[in-house]
C-alpha cells in the first residue's frame, strides 16, 4: 500500500536525519487518525487512488495514488502572536520532505514513481487545546503506472 510505503521511506529519513536537521527527532504517524503526543511532526494522510489489473488480469495495483502530508509543529499559548517561527519550521520540513521525494522519486524501490505536487501552509487547531502550524505536502504516488509488489 502506498501509505505503507511512504511510512517506510520517511522512516529511514526521519532515522538518518543529522542533528539540526528539519527531520531530526520529529514524530512521525501513519494516520490523520493517531493522537498527536510530540510537539514536531509529520502526519501521513488518507490516499486517494485509481486501480487497475495488472497485466496478468490476477491482481489489482493502485496508480494515481494522491497523498497529503501534513507537518506540524505546537505553537505554545504564549507564542500564539508571535507565531510565524513556526509556520517557518513547518515549511522547511516540508521542503526537507520534497527534497527526499525528488532525489529518489521510486522511494528506495518501494513504488515505480513519486512526485510533489505542490504546498499549503498556515495554522490549525488539529486538538481541541492546541494550535499548529501546518503546511501540507501534496504527493502523487505511481503516477506513471502501478506499485511494485502490491
Amino acid at each position: 500500500m502506498v501509505e505503507e510505503a511512504i511510512y517506510d521511506f520517511l522512516t529511514e529519513a526521519i532515522a538518518a536525519a543529522e542533528a539540526g536537521s528539519a527531520l531530526a527527532q520529529i514524530e512521525l504517524q501513519d494516520t490523520f487518525y493517531r493522537r498527536i503526543e510530540g510537539d514536531v511532526g509529520v502526519r501521513i494522510g488518507d490516499c486517494e487512488a485509481d486501480l487497475s489489473p495488472l497485466p496478468d488480469a490476477e491482481a489489482v495495483e493502485e496508480f494515481n495514488a494522491r497523498v497529503t502530508l501534513v507537518c506540524y509543529a505546537r505553537i505554545p499559548k504564549e507564542d500564539w502572536e508571535a507565531r510565524a517561527p513556526y509556520r517557518n519550521r513547518v515549511t522547511m520540513m516540508a521542503r526537507t520532505i520534497a527534497l527526499l521525494f525528488f532525489n529518489d522519486p521510486r522511494m528506495g524501490q518501494r513504488v515505480n514513481d513519486a512526485r510533489v505536487l505542490g504546498v499549503r501552509r498556515g495554522y490549525d487547531s488539529i486538538t481541541q487545546a492546541d494550535r499548529y502550524a501546518v503546511a501540507n505536502l501534496d504527493v502523487i504516488i505511481n503516477e506513471l503506472g502501478q506499485q511494485i509488489g502490491g
